[in-house]
C-alpha cells in the first residue's frame, strides 16, 4: 500500500481585497439608510436600479466566463440588455416586480398549505398558518402594491444596513489577514 504523495504549495505573496469589501459595504449600508428613511420615495427607484445591476453583472459574468459556449454570451448580451432597460423604464419594472413577487407567494401559499393537509393530515391547522399569511401577503401586493413596496423596501433597508455593516466589518478583518501565508495541501 502507497502512501498519496503529498505536496505543500506557497501562495504567492498578494493582499486581500479589503477596499473593495469595503466599498460595497459603505454602498449597500447608504442604500440601507436611504430604505429605511425614505421607504416609499426610494423604494421603487433603488429596486429598479439593484434589479438593473444585478441582471448585467449576472451579463458580464456571462460574457466574460471562459469557453466557447456560445449560448451564453447570447444570453450574457441579453442579460445586459434587460438590466439597462429594467433601470431606464424603473416605474415598469418596480410594477412587474411587484405582481410576480404577489402572484409567487400566493403559489407559495397554496402549495405550502397543500404540503401540511398532506403532512398532518387532521391536526394541521398550525402548519397552515404560514401558508395562509403567504397567500394574504400576496393578495396585499397585488391589491396595494405601492404599500408593500414600501413595506418591503423598509425591510429591505433593515436587512441592507446589517449586510452593508458586515460587510464593513469583514473588510476591517481582511486588511489584517496576512494572505501571503497561506499554504495549500494538494494530495496526489
Amino acid at each position: 500500500m502507497n502512501e498519496p504523495d503529498i505536496r505543500i504549495i506557497r501562495a504567492e505573496p498578494r493582499r486581500a481585497p479589503w477596499a473593495a469589501v469595503l466599498t460595497v459595504g459603505i454602498v449597500v449600508l447608504l442604500a440601507g439608510v436611504g430604505l429605511v428613511v425614505w421607504p416609499f420615495v426610494t423604494a421603487s427607484n433603488i429596486l429598479a436600479v439593484i434589479f438593473g445591476i444585478a441582471l448585467m453583472a449576472n451579463g458580464l459574468a456571462m460574457l466574460v466566463r471562459p469557453g466557447p459556449a456560445a449560448a451564453s454570451r447570447v444570453v450574457g448580451a441579453l442579460f445586459l440588455v434587460a438590466g439597462l432597460l429594467a433601470i431606464v423604464f424603473a416605474e415598469f419594472t418596480v410594477q412587474a416586480l411587484v405582481v410576480f413577487v404577489g402572484a409567487t407567494m400566493i403559489l407559495i401559499g397554496v402549495v405550502w398549505i397543500a404540503f401540511s393537509a398532506r403532512a398532518g393530515g387532521a391536526r394541521s391547522g398550525w402548519l397552515i398558518v404560514p401558508g395562509v399569511l403567504a397567500i394574504l401577503g400576496g393578495i396585499f401586493a397585488l391589491i396595494w402594491p405601492a404599500t408593500a413596496l414600501g413595506i418591503v423596501a423598509f425591510c429591505a433597508g433593515i436587512a441592507m444596513l446589517v449586510f452593508g455593516g458586515s460587510l464593513i466589518w469583514g473588510a476591517i478583518g481582511m486588511r489584517k489577514a496576512r494572505v501571503e501565508q497561506t499554504t495549500i495541501i494538494v494530495e496526489d
